[in-house]
């Protein structure tokens, strides 16, 4: 399942959630990467560097990661992926959608 955050302006900074909590088990995250792309089939704006929107470090608390997103560009769509490295080897991966629209 995927993921729609609500609508963001390009000024805003908002954090994002990912949860993992239902598919960790007793392991725990060691470390977590968002990374960003821009949704051709999804946006009018164009966006040459859609990876700028990612702000700072993902950050760890249980069983979610949290990331703040800034800038975009108005009428893009970024598609948000999550990949969270755990304790015992294993690897998950949550996507998400984040609407970008004009202020």
């Amino acid at each position: 399942m995927i993921t729609l955050f609500d609508k963001k302006t390009p000024i805003e900074v908002v954090p994002t959630i990912f949860d993992f909590s239902l598919s960790i088990g007793s392991a725990t995250i060691s470390t977590a990467t968002v990374t960003a792309t821009r949704n051709a089939s999804e946006s009018t704006g164009v966006d040459a560097s859609p990876e700028d929107i990612i702000y700072g470090a993902a950050s760890i608390s249980g069983g979610l990661v949290s990331q703040r997103i800034t800038g975009g560009v108005a009428e893009v769509m970024y598609d948000l992926f999550c990949t969270a490295n755990l304790s015992d080897g294993t690897v998950l991966t949550l996507s998400a959608k984040l609407p970008v629209e004009a202020t």
